[in-house]
């Protein structure tokens, strides 16, 4: 007998579903260009990969802080290869 159980997806990315205008400093959502932070996206294991995402306070207030996948603010100047 065949197990019905369906493997986990893997959860979403904002890098994946956020529009591909990717510019330091303008947020990827709305195009805003003040209070613009860098976000480095993690794995599903949490583990940080070479990934960010640009979002404005706004943004991040209706984007990251409900997104199940764990996203850091990069710091000013913080170098960051990608």
């Amino acid at each position: 007998m065949r197990s019905s159980r369906v493997p986990p997806q893997p959860l979403p990315r904002l890098s994946q579903t956020l529009p591909e205008r990717v510019e330091p400093g303008v947020c990827q959502a709305c195009g805003e260009e003040k209070n613009v932070c860098g976000w480095q996206e993690h794995d599903e294991r949490d583990k940080p990969e070479a990934i960010v995402v640009w979002l404005c306070q706004a943004c991040e207030k209706k984007l990251i802080k409900p997104h199940p996948r764990l996203y850091r603010p990069l710091q000013a100047n913080e170098p960051f290869p990608a």
